[in-house]
């Protein structure tokens, strides 16, 4: 039905424009109208071209399919009329199909086309081309590469671009052996490209090299990445120093306008821009010149285009002059989603069946909606309006504009039965999602509200109690009153009822009269309050009947105590009042265990007593606060002896041995010092000092450095032997060998405290009782001995010197004579 509907609305507008033209002469005027569909609506771009000039208008129309397109021609012979008419009778076009169009133009809201990372370029005169992911890259992300090819030789073809879409493919050169050829293609970008690290592509078999380079979008519309269908082929191909791309036609605001160029040469290229007015830079994406077997280039830039319609010619600058072609692509921008959002409705609480509660109040927030009316669905006990004194429905349907929108709407709970009626308000429309609103509310069928129990003028028998009633609940209040009893947390009614009836009763404080009561009598009562939904009670109050006076008692005497066996505690008191009979309690503090008990404690430690007086016919009876007292320990006596003194030096250490002579108490010797240490090793006498621990040492002190007497170690006899000599004479000096020891497990050398200088002997002879020493030291005694020694004589060596001759009659006699000892001694 739409469709027809902008058909018919097409053909009427152009026989209007036909009349129109053909009842001006001198006008020779052909009308475009085209029709397009895209996500923000129809489109319609009028263009009248009129002599040698033109005009262009443009009108966006509400979503719906493509109408019609083409053009309708409508020529008149000329005739004579002012160019100034013919201005205002184009001016007076234009303004009339504004006029006529635009009751129906409907906005979308548009997201922003971005460049993602920067571009990558590669050449190579291998066969695979290898060019790196655009950083950032991103899934929905759309890729261009520009592929451009140079040879000598035959005819090159399209390179292959495994994945990739062809948008267009053109040879900006192939004649005298000069072979470019430039290719584009594009990709939406997916997990496994994200993934990628780079892009391959293999050129055409009769290709020497090849250059690529990708370009990467964000925010471009993924069903209809381009605006307008782009050319199958490069624009303008020639040779000159200048890019010169045909003009296109958007159809959306925002489209991002990419031109790219492609030349015979490794030239430079500056300058980009499109001619729509005003005229619009573009922003170089890359330019990749390549001195290769064969030299080619290319470049590309952008810029995004706000309004609709013609981007006017394309243009960039060559540094110099050489066969090129160029492009223009226009990419659409992805739609922004309408959306419906929602602020919290406050929970209505407890209400009284067909009772009304609120208004409360939410908000509706949209974003790029539709004119579809807003609607806020039906949910059973609410009522809405948009204002708070307004009028409330079960639902609404609210017109609105395009766009965004915001509204506040007040909502009622009124429910009818007793029961939850928590449930979700639906809001749709506008194109969007439906949201809910949680609605929370329950009708109850409450009974009265009750607080605060009182008591006032006590007597020994009577008391006045009551309550608060601070609501009725959901019907009237027909009973109130309390209960009591004497039973601390008493069942809600039991105990002793005292009521007012018939009612109504109304909110407020009330009181009933207590008569009855006991004196001295600790009471508990409660108030309540009763409709048709049921009593309700307050919580426990007390109270105390009057009669007897207070009485008072205070533990008296001493609190400090020394065990002795016996059980021990103050036992006296004063009290002023009753003459009741007075029993005091004994319990343990602190770290001392002790059960409270009547009897008093024996054992040492801190404790305390309580002292209880028992009522008489006037007084009431009384407990006393409580008094600390202490049982501290027991000092015994003992009297501790050395066993084991004197004893000798053995060189180990040796410790003295205690013994308990006489003591009070059982016990036992501790911490015995032989000279302030545990043992002693050398000769000496020490003083001994011991501790008397007793057996019940929870109950009587240690008695420590008791002084028990001496220990005494006495000097041992040094182990010596002297060892006498006899001799032959032999010149030399001798002395008695001998030998010095201690007693230790390791003997000591003790050789240097002996003297046998007086064994010392020489010449030969007998010497009786030479005397040795021993001169002793700390632990060892002196000593001394005699030792008998002896030196024989040797044979000297004599020599004669007999006569020797004839006879002569003469007396002869030894001739000569010698004697000598040891080393040649003259004897």
């Amino acid at each position: 039905m739409m469709n027809l509907y902008f058909k018919t609305f097409a053909f009427i507008v152009l026989q209007l424009l036909k009349t129109i033209l053909l009842q001006v002469k001198n006008i020779n005027a052909v009308i475009s109208l085209l029709f397009f569909k895209n996500e923000t609506g129809t489109l319609l771009f009028l263009q009248v071209s009129k002599n040698n000039s033109s005009m262009e208008q443009q009108y966006s129309y509400p979503p719906g399919q493509v109408l019609m397109s083409g053009i309708k021609g409508i020529t008149t012979k000329e005739a004579k009329c002012r160019p100034s008419k013919r201005r205002n009778l184009f001016g007076g076009l234009s303004l009339f199909l504004g006029l006529l169009l635009l009751f129906t133009m409907q906005g979308m809201a548009y997201g922003q086309i971005a460049q993602r990372g920067t571009a990558t370029t590669a050449t190579t005169t291998s066969p695979t081309l290898t060019i790196t992911k655009p950083s950032g890259l991103a899934i929905d992300d759309l890729m261009i590469v520009q592929i451009v090819q140079g040879g000598t030789g035959n005819q090159i073809n399209n390179p292959t671009a495994t994945g990739w879409t062809l948008i267009a493919g053109s040879d900006i050169r192939s004649s005298n052996g000069e072979r470019c050829r430039a290719n584009l293609y594009y990709k939406k970008a997916g997990s496994a490209d994200v993934s990628a690290s780079n892009f391959s592509f293999t050129k055409h078999i009769n290709s020497s090299n090849i250059e690529g380079a990708i370009i990467a979008f964000s925010g471009v519309n993924s069903t209809t990445p381009f605006d307008v269908t782009p050319g199958a082929v490069y624009t303008n191909i020639a040779d000159d120093n200048a890019l010169n791309a045909s003009a296109i036609i958007t159809v959306t605001a925002n489209s991002a306008i990419i031109m790219f160029g492609a030349y015979n040469n490794d030239r430079s290229v500056s300058n980009w821009s499109i001619a729509t007015v005003p005229a619009i830079s573009l922003n170089e994406l890359f330019t990749v010149p390549y001195n290769s077997t064969r030299d080619i280039g290319m470049g590309a830039a952008w810029a995004l285009k706000s309004a609709i319609g013609s981007t006017g010619t394309g243009t960039a600058a060559l540094n110099i002059g050489e066969w090129n072609g160029s492009l223009l692509v226009a990419l659409r921008p992805a739609v922004a989603s309408p959306t419906l959002t929602t602020g919290t409705l406050p929970a209505f609480g407890d209400v009284c069946p067909n009772t009304t509660e609120g208004p409360n109040s939410f908000t509706i927030t949209g974003t790029n909606l539709t004119t579809a009316n807003i609607t806020v669905g039906a949910l059973s006990g609410y009522t809405y309006s948009t204002t708070s004194e307004g009028t409330y429905t079960s639902s609404l349907s609210l017109t609105h504009a395009a766009g965004a929108y915001s509204q506040t709407i007040y909502v009622k709970f009124t429910p009818t039965l007793a029961q939850s009626y928590n449930g979700n308000i639906a809001v749709g429309g506008g194109g969007a999602t439906s949201v809910n609103v949680v609605a929370s509310g329950t009708g109850v069928n409450s009974p009265p509200t009750v607080t605060s129990p009182t008591s006032t003028a006590i007597t020994t028998n009577t008391a006045t109690l009551g309550g608060n009633i601070t609501n009725i609940g959901c019907s009237s209040v027909t009973e109130r009153g309390i209960y009591w009893s004497t039973t601390n947390g008493f069942a809600d009614g039991a105990g002793t009822k005292v009521s007012v009836t018939p009612g109504p009763y109304s909110t407020g404080v009330f009181t009933v009269p207590v008569t009855g009561l006991s004196s001295s009598t600790v009471y508990y009562y409660k108030a309540f309050a009763k409709n048709s939904s049921g009593t309700i009670y307050t919580g426990q109050g007390t109270f105390t009947t009057a009669n007897k006076t207070e009485s008072s008692i205070i533990v008296t005497g001493t609190t400090n105590f020394t065990y002795n066996g016996l059980e021990q505690g103050p036992a006296s008191s004063t009290v002023t009042g009753s003459t009741g009979a007075v029993s005091y309690s004994y319990s343990g503090t602190g770290s001392t265990t002790y059960v409270a008990s009547p009897i008093q404690p024996i054992n040492v430690g801190t404790y305390q007593v309580i002292a209880t007086v028992t009522g008489d016919a006037n007084y009431n009876a009384a407990t006393s606060l409580a008094l600390a007292f202490f049982i501290d320990k027991a000092t015994p006596s003992a009297t501790l002896a050395v066993s084991n003194s004197p004893t000798v030096y053995t060189g180990s250490a040796q410790s003295a041995t205690v013994n308990i002579t006489t003591s009070s108490v059982p016990g036992s010797v501790t911490s015995i010092l032989t000279g302030g240490s545990a043992t002693q090793t050398a000769a000496s006498t020490y003083t001994v000092t011991a501790s008397f621990v007793p057996n019940d040492n929870n109950n009587y002190n240690t008695l420590t450095g008791i002084s028990v007497g001496n220990f005494v170690i006495n000097k041992a006899d040094a182990l010596i032997t002297v060892t006498p000599y006899s001799l032959p004479y032999d010149g030399n000096p001798h002395t008695s060998a001998f030998t010095a020891i201690g007693v230790e497990s390791t003997p000591a050398d003790l050789t240097a405290l002996m003297d046998v200088s007086a064994t010392t002997h020489t010449n030969g002879g007998t010497y009786t009782a030479d005397v040795w020493s021993f001169a002793g030291n700390n632990n060892y005694n002196t000593a001394n001995g005699t030792v008998d020694n002896a030196i024989g004589k040797i044979d000297a060596t004599i020599v004669l010197t007999a006569f020797n001759g004839t006879y002569d009659g003469e007396s002869h006699g030894v001739l000569s004579s010698s004697a000598t000892g040891l080393a040649a001694l003259d004897l």
